[in-house]
């Protein structure tokens, strides 16, 4: 049915137009992604909640479908609702409360509507027309066309930057990149790695958080984390001749973590060609085959003085 047949209290023609006045329909406006769907209300707007009857035509651009029209029941009462295609292709949509109950201002329709997954990016119109209003004494008023933009976006495409760091650091801020970002809301972007989780490489995971896009493409990122930079420094010493070489002991450099030599998974090994026999001089005393698989590992040799005898 539609407004031609909605009872009233008093004999008129229900598509005469009255005075122009703020009263009306509007449509809000909506951004979407190919081949997904959108809620769109249609939003009363009127000086006093006069109004028992409305209608209205819908036109779509080619690529967006109305998938359903309801009633927003808490705004609109008893009213029941009729919906029919048109011939020209539009869908007229007649709000009636058969009690002749009044709705209120505010949203009284949502439209669910479906861009086609080969819609063409870019921005659509939606017209509403052959808008008509009745209150329940049977005055009409028929608003002005509205117009409403659509807009198709690609999908938000949501990409983790890969970043590498040493042992030992913290992450820092994890970033991202997002692409064609129409709406409001941030991502997400995580990542399990610590500063003690040991060498290697760890996703850099991005979620939709509170994007409010309907298609998200996700794209993690690679945290590399390389060894940290590790000394070992000989000690140096001094002796005389004729004595043994003391035991000779390494300090260490660039630990992290609050670790110790514990963490290495060998020891290093320290020498020095001078013996008991050899002659005055300076004799390097060298360390090496250390290793651990968190630290890159050089070495400081140290000095062997060998003093005369007494």
């Amino acid at each position: 049915r539609d407004l031609h047949s909605f009872p009233t209290r008093r004999s008129s023609d229900l598509l005469t137009a009255g005075s122009a006045q703020a009263d009306g329909l509007t449509v809000d406006g909506v951004t979407m992604n190919a081949g997904t769907e959108k809620n769109v209300q249609i939003v009363l707007t009127q000086d006093a909640a006069k109004y028992a009857a409305f209608q209205f035509d819908l036109v779509l651009p080619a690529g967006l479908t109305m998938q359903s029209g309801e009633l927003v029941t808490a705004q609109t009462g008893d009213m029941t609702q009729s919906l029919k295609a048109m011939a020209d292709g539009s869908q007229r949509f007649v709000g009636y409360s058969p009690t002749l109950a009044t709705a209120k201002a505010g949203a009284v329709v949502t439209l669910v509507l479906k861009a086609d997954k080969k819609a063409e990016t870019g921005s659509y119109s939606l017209l509403l027309k052959n808008i008509v209003l009745s209150d329940a004494d049977g005055n009409k008023t028929k608003p002005t066309d509205v117009t409403a933009q659509a807009r198709v976006a690609p999908p938000v495409k949501v990409t983790a930057k890969s970043i590498t760091r040493s042992y030992g650091e913290g992450n820092g801020q994890l970033a991202f990149e997002v692409s064609e970002c129409y709406t409001e809301g941030e991502p997400t972007v995580s990542c399990e790695a610590t500063a003690a989780s040991p060498v290697g490489s760890y996703a850099i995971v991005t979620g939709k958080g509170s994007l409010m896009a309907d298609t998200v493409t996700l794209v993690n990122g690679t945290l590399t984390v390389t060894p940290a930079k590790l000394k070992v420094v000989a000690q140096s010493y001094t002796r005389k001749q004729g004595e043994e070489n003391p035991e000779f002991e390494v300090t260490y450099e660039g630990f992290v973590n609050d670790e110790t030599a514990e963490a290495l998974t060998k020891l290093p090994t320290v020498q020095c060609a001078a013996t008991a026999e050899s002659a005055v001089g300076t004799y390097d005393i060298t360390a090496s085959g250390a290793e651990s698989g968190n630290y890159d590992i050089s070495y400081t040799p140290g000095k062997l003085t060998v003093t005369k005898a007494d």
